[in-house]
């Protein structure tokens, strides 16, 4: 879990430092774009611009759920294209046409929408258990609005070209920290990292053996290292039989105490019984919560 916290805040950041660097100094890059234009025809450019960004917002919000896409693939086109976008508009700036330079800016506010400036937010949002997530996004926010500062302070002293020079770095950069350490939920229940928690805190660990363990939605890095746990398909479906056959037992264990109880058995084999009772309800809240949390949640292989 740190692990997945640090990626989504070096994401955060290479994603917000691009965007409000941007779109910050927007009006000194039209200016250098189209040097002499009119205020009416500079606020054209923006208003074509923002245009262009939303765009970029519903065509993302179309595809991200789709399998076949979903989160990081998106979000990995989404840099990679802007990297590519960004040094092409640093290269060419001082010598191609402004309108050359305009659709390419153009294209950047398309792009970095279409993918970047959704996914962090939403991965961020479904990446930690219901009792962290809070906390563990506004990190994540925190590191991303700390990529906004650096971006204020620093673009004011590079030249526009040096701007986007720099946008294409942070672009592969986070194209990197995706590739490597970003997990692909599409598809799963948030209800999983609940149920991984309530193992973590019950000292089992690796008794969680559902679709966060799944390959395809691991991370590369956990991938390389092993660090995950075992997947199994039918991991739900078990914990709910189980639960069900301590049930059963437990019902068995109170009947025989109920019986013996009233044929006047002596206090100490009763209270063995009662403990047991006692140790079988403790082990089924144990370890029947992970999938209660899974069930709740919608999980939709059960």
């Amino acid at each position: 879990m740190p692990r997945v916290l640090w990626a989504q805040e070096e994401i955060g950041l290479c994603g917000i430092l691009r965007f409000y660097g941007l779109k910050l100094f927007s009006g000194p890059i039209f200016d250098d774009i189209n040097p002499g234009g009119s205020l009416i025809v500079q606020n054209g450019y923006l208003l074509v611009n923002n245009l262009c960004a939303l765009a970029g917002y519903y065509c993302a919000a179309a595809v991200i759920d789709r399998p076949a896409i979903g989160r990081k693939r998106l979000q990995m086109c989404s840099f990679s294209i802007c990297a590519v976008v960004f040094m092409i508009t640093a290269a060419v700036f001082e010598s191609a046409p402004s309108a050359v330079v305009m659709m390419l800016y153009f294209s950047s506010s398309f792009f970095g929408n279409f993918g970047v400036n959704v996914t962090t937010y939403v991965m961020a949002a479904e990446t930690f258990p219901t009792e962290l997530r809070g906390t563990f996004h506004g990190l994540s926010a925190f590191l991303g609005k700390l990529g906004a500062l650096l971006a204020t302070i620093s673009f004011g002293y590079l030249s526009t070209a040096d701007i986007f020079w720099a946008c294409a770095a942070a672009a592969v950069v986070g194209l990197v920290f995706t590739y490597v350490f970003s997990v692909d939920l599409t598809g799963v229940s948030l209800a999983e990292h609940d149920a991984q928690l309530e193992l973590l805190y019950a000292g089992k660990p690796k008794r969680y053996k559902g679709k966060l363990n799944d390959p395809k939605h691991l991370s590369n890095f956990e991938l390389w290292t092993g660090r995950h746990g075992t997947y199994d398909p039918q991991w739900v479906q078990k914990l709910i039989n189980d639960e069900r056959t301590k049930e059963s037992k437990r019902a068995i264990i109170r009947n025989q105490s109920s019986h013996l109880k009233e044929e006047g058995a002596d206090s100490s084999t009763t209270g063995d019984l009662r403990d047991q009772v006692l140790k079988e309800d403790e082990v089924l809240m144990t370890e029947s919560a992970p999938a209660s949390c899974v069930v709740r949640g919608g999980d939709k292989t059960i």
